[in-house]
């Protein structure tokens, strides 16, 4: 069984599309559940595949994602896509 990956916000943003801030506020208002990181300077999370997903609007954003409906996923992004469209198709 493999290790469950972990992103950071702006890995979750290039997957998305979502504004950073936006993911950031998610996670504050515990739409999202992360691990905090940061320090009082720097937020800094961690979210985890399952949790990610657990949230139906990130599930559809992914998924629009695959489709090309939304953007291409492009660079490291593609790395971080196909294990997400791995777990989305179970």
């Amino acid at each position: 069984m493999r290790a469950e990956r972990e992103y950071s916000v702006e890995e979750i943003s290039r997957l998305t599309g979502l504004d950073p801030e936006t993911i950031r506020e998610y996670i504050r208002k515990g739409r999202i559940k992360a691990e905090y990181l940061g320090s009082a300077f720097d937020e800094n999370y961690r979210v985890r595949e399952s949790s990610l997903l657990a949230d139906g609007e990130m599930r559809e954003l992914i998924l629009a994602v695959r489709t090309g409906e939304r953007r291409e996923v492009a660079g490291e992004g593609e790395t971080e896509a196909a294990s997400l469209i791995e777990l989305v198709d179970r």
